[in-house]
């Protein structure tokens, strides 16, 4: 996010809403350098804009869109990310400060599998 690149049109992905932060921008970007293939997540107005992003990701013609994976706890995606994981894919799970302590004891798969584990909080 401290360097900006060159304009790609496969980065930008489906088109922001007029409300949304600046920072989805910045972070989607991020989420294309990195090719993921899954984004996981709980509903939550704070994240919602990368979820629409993700969401509306199949209608564009983008060459990369991440699969929105929506859960009902945030649990849930540490295995949906390591089961990504040893598929050969990447992903990125998204979550509210409080989803933190939902999944405080599934975080311990991540180290003792040694996968790696990108969060959003």
């Amino acid at each position: 996010m401290g360097q900006s690149a060159a304009p790609d049109s496969e980065a930008s992905g489906p088109e922001p809403s007029g409300s949304e932060p600046g920072w989805v921008g910045e972070v989607w970007d991020v989420f294309s350098q990195l090719r993921l293939a899954q984004l996981a997540y709980v509903p939550d107005a704070g994240l919602a804009g990368l979820i629409r992003r993700a969401e509306a990701g199949h209608a564009t013609s983008a060459a990369w869109h991440p699969k929105a994976v929506p859960l009902s706890s945030e649990q849930e995606g540490i295995g949906v990310l390591a089961g990504a994981w040893l598929g050969g894919e990447r992903g990125v799970l998204l979550m509210q400060s409080s989803g933190v302590g939902n999944c405080i004891n599934l975080l311990s798969l991540a180290r003792t599998c040694r996968f790696p584990l990108l969060a959003v909080v």
